[in-house]
């Protein structure tokens, strides 16, 4: 909590007075401004393993969620991003201590290279887009978990993009009923090994 949720807070509210109130002479004034917090998928859906992290994250999603809102009349934009799995060194690394379990469940949101997170995130922050998902497989948890929200921003715009949201919003459900279901098979399948549960307990 103290780096992924507090660190970008504690920015936040250095920054944020400086951004309201620019010199008289700046080029850029509050309403080209912008504000990207990163959560992640962990922060919209349970993931097993991730309990500390998640909490962290979620943290993030309610934080921009809000101040979203409440910077909205100053014209600065907040951008939520939830990058997927991104082929990088630290990535590595955390899959050296993964819980099987993890591992099956993270698998179909597949792996993403950082070239291509990097440039797709940095285009919606700039379009000043409330959230940055990235696939398939981001678009529809994000959907499924959206909440009290203005309509996902797309090519189709908010009324177009509304009306989809809503004939979704039933099958997506559904679907994400099925992936709980299946997620719960493979945590009673898999954590009930013997070496699942002692590499649990190592990695901790």
């Amino acid at each position: 909590m103290a780096v992924s949720y507090l660190g970008p807070v504690h920015v936040t509210k250095v920054l944020l007075p400086k951004m309201l109130r620019p010199p008289e002479d700046a080029s850029v004034q509050p309403k080209d401004r912008r504000i990207a917090f990163f959560s992640s998928i962990g922060g919209q859906i349970s993931i097993y393993g991730y309990s500390g992290y998640a909490a962290s994250k979620f943290a993030v999603r309610g934080f921009a969620a809000v101040l979203r809102q409440e910077l909205e009349p100053t014209g600065i934009l907040v951008t939520t991003v939830y990058p997927p799995d991104t082929d990088t060194p630290g990535f590595a690394n955390e899959n050296k201590g993964k819980p099987r379990v993890t591992e099956i469940i993270s698998g179909p949101a597949g792996l993403w290279s950082p070239d291509a997170v990097a440039t797709q995130v940095l285009h919606d922050i700039l379009s000043g887009k409330p959230e940055s998902v990235h696939g398939i497989v981001g678009w529809a948890v994000f959907l499924a978990t959206s909440g009290v929200s203005l309509p996902h921003e797309s090519m189709l715009g908010p009324l177009l993009a509304g009306i989809l949201e809503l004939v979704l919003a039933q099958p997506l459900r559904l679907l994400s009923m099925l992936s709980a279901f299946w997620m719960r098979w493979v945590i009673m399948r898999y954590a009930s090994c013997h070496d699942t549960l002692i590499s649990q307990t190592e990695g901790e």
